[in-house]
C-alpha cells in the first residue's frame, strides 16, 4: 500500500524548515520541503500508535526557509522485510533524495528490520545540500 506522494528522478529543491504540527491531520514534528514549487511535508503517521510510517504529502505550510533551487535526485527504494504478524513478505518504501554526488539530503519512510513493529525513518542532513558545500 502506498501512502503520500511519490518521486522519481531529477527535481528541484528550494527549502526546508522544520515544524512542529507540521500536518495539518497530526500533531507531530516534521519537515517541509519545496519540491518543483509545491510544498510537502515529510512526517510520521501519528495516527498509527507503536507503528510508525513515513511519508510525503502535499501541504499548506508555508516554507519558512527557502533558498536557490537545488538539482537533486529523488528515488523511491524497496525494502524487503517480513511480517511478524503475518509471516508473510512485505515491501517497505524509501523517498530517498540526494545531491549529484549521491550523498543523502533527505531520506522518509518505513522500515520493517528487526523491530517488532514496522519503524518510520525522517533523517535530515542539511550539510549535504548543494548550498552548503564547503561552508
Amino acid at each position: 500500500m502506498r501512502i503520500g506522494t511519490y518521486f522519481e528522478g531529477k527535481h528541484e529543491l528550494s527549502g526546508v524548515c522544520h515544524y512542529v504540527n507540521v500536518s495539518e491531520d497530526t500533531d507531530i514534528e516534521g519537515y517541509v520541503l519545496t519540491i518543483d514549487g509545491q510544498n510537502y511535508c515529510a512526517i510520521y503517521d501519528g495516527y498509527d500508535g507503536y507503528r510508525s510510517y513515513g511519508r510525503l504529502h502535499p501541504t499548506s505550510k508555508a516554507q519558512t526557509n527557502p533558498f536557490p533551487k537545488q538539482v537533486v535526485s529523488i528515488h523511491t527504494e524497496i525494502v524487503k522485510g517480513r511480517d511478524r504478524d503475518t509471516w508473510y513478505d512485505t515491501d517497505y518504501e524509501y523517498i530517498t533524495i540526494r545531491n549529484e554526488q549521491g550523498e543523502i539530503i533527505l531520506r522518509v519512510g518505513t522500515d520493517f528490520s528487526d523491530a517488532y513493529y514496522p519503524i518510520g525513518h525522517l533523517d535530515y542532513y542539511p550539510q549535504n545540500l548543494p548550498i552548503n558545500k564547503g561552508k
